[in-house]
């Protein structure tokens, strides 16, 4: 599996290395999402930011595999006041394996980390550690065969309800769990084709490429920050995965309809389903933080939406009585789907959470059924690749509501059931993330 990997292509300071202990102590010490850590700890551009960042989410990808081995090397755990060293060991012992620096140099640099966030204490320990791990790397390999959380450094629940679900795709899934995610963008095609953005991108000698699936969707060779994205400024495009670009289509929209995205930040979708028509939309959340995400995206693409704060779940809440002709519930799910892209969801989910969360979509998928027209479409999506949230709340919702009918898809080379009114778009398919998407059409 090292081979997916790409590898830290460049030499860097320590104080890059400080950086990305701190997003790491909020992501694994603290339980704060790898998302909102980023956020806050890059919210000033730095030029160590990159590198930072690059450093975490390769720890996080590996992060299984790397407490394993540090478990090993060490002869007792670290006390609790000590996991700041830890997350040093953890990260040294990434940049020994999966860095083009010369692997006596990550340790020297780790070493100097230790210094540099006032831990001297610990200079001999990590220097040892990380010795040892470079004389016993052949003997913790061979023995890491038969320790399946380290050997595919996913959590055990998720690798065993993968080989349930998916006994001939699972070791194909969690490798692609371990792969650098692309950069996939949606045109704005309000303003401009994707062929007129594709020719502007050749003639900056970008590299990319226009999706498959996606009519407006275009994959860069390479990432970049999403403010260096020629357009993105100018509201010219939106950083999106091109299995997430689906809704828009398969919701079959028409100008004047009245459309309701729930579950809508941070607003993405909300602004795809006002570039592809003119509707009138209503984009509900339940966290109000979360309700500036969607208007930060709808004043930089120049859209306009009702934003509404409240729980989809619960009607009188929110709800004026008037249905809807569409309906997109991307509901709450375990995430599975995107585990490349946000590789602390293996940390921070957990089996318990998916019963959770089903009782949820459940609740949600009857709720906002009741605000459908009849005819109209609702469609439920999620990025979990677990049937449990999947297939199989939608087939639970079929057997109590008889005025519900599975619709085509309807999306061009999507998949051999894109007539079934289902699709579970699997991580790396086409290079798209994980992702469900079912179609519900309410009959008299």
């Amino acid at each position: 599996m090292n081979s997916l990997i790409k590898k830290t292509p460049v030499h860097k300071s320590a104080s890059h290395r400080a950086l990305a202990i701190k997003i790491l102590t909020s992501v694994i010490i603290k339980g704060r999402s790898l998302t909102d850590a980023l956020s806050y700890h890059l919210a000033v551009a730095r030029p160590e930011n990159a590198f930072a960042k690059q450093l975490c989410f390769g720890t996080l990808r590996f992060y299984e595999r790397l407490n394993w081995q540090l478990t090993q090397l060490l002869s007792k755990p670290l006390k609790e006041d000590q996991q700041t060293v830890r997350l040093v060991l953890i990260l040294g012992l990434y940049q020994v394996q999966f860095s083009h620096v010369p692997a006596h140099a990550c340790v020297s640099e780790t070493v100097e980390l230790v210094r540099e966030i006032d831990q001297e204490w610990a200079v001999a320990l990590v220097n040892g550690v990380l010795r040892n791990f470079l004389r016993e790397q052949k003997t913790l390999d061979a023995r890491m065969h038969y320790v399946e959380v380290a050997r595919y450094s996913h959590p055990l629940w998720l690798i065993k309800a993968l080989k349930n679900s998916y006994p001939e795709k699972w070791l194909a899934i969690l490798e692609a769990g371990l792969c650098q995610a692309p950069l996939t963008v949606r045109v704005n095609v309000k303003k401009l084709t994707r062929e007129v953005y594709l020719q502007k991108l050749n003639e900056l000698g970008i590299a990319a490429a226009a999706t498959r699936h996606s009519p407006a969707g275009v994959r860069f060779a390479k990432g970049l920050s999403a403010v260096k994205i020629p357009g993105f400024l100018e509201g010219e495009i939106s950083v999106q995965d091109e299995a997430a670009q689906l809704a828009a289509w398969i919701l079959e929209l028409a100008p004047g309809q009245r459309v309701l995205d729930a579950c809508a930040a941070p607003g993405g979708k909300s602004c795809h389903l006002l570039e592809t028509a003119d509707i009138h939309l209503t984009a509900l959340e339940i966290d109000a933080q979360r309700c500036l995400l969607i208007a930060q995206n709808l004043q930089r693409l120049q859209l306009t939406a009702s934003i509404v704060h409240a729980d989809a779940s619960d009607l009188n809440a929110w709800w004026d009585q008037q249905l809807f002709d569409r309906i997109l519930l991307d509901a709450p799910c375990s995430a599975t789907g995107i585990i490349r892209r946000q590789p602390d969801i293996k940390l921070h989910r957990h089996v318990a959470d998916v019963k959770q969360l089903m009782m949820m979509q459940t609740t949600l998928l009857a709720t906002l059924w009741q605000t459908l027209k009849p005819g109209g479409i609702l469609v439920y999506a999620t990025c979990s690749i677990l049937p449990s949230e999947n297939s199989a709340i939608i087939q639970a919702f079929l057997k109590t509501h008889g005025n519900a009918e599975l619709k085509p898809i309807g999306v061009k080379h999507l998949a051999a059931d894109k007539d079934s009114g289902i699709v579970a778009i699997l991580p790396g398919f086409d290079d798209m993330d994980g992702f469900f998407y079912a179609k519900l059409q309410k009959n008299l």
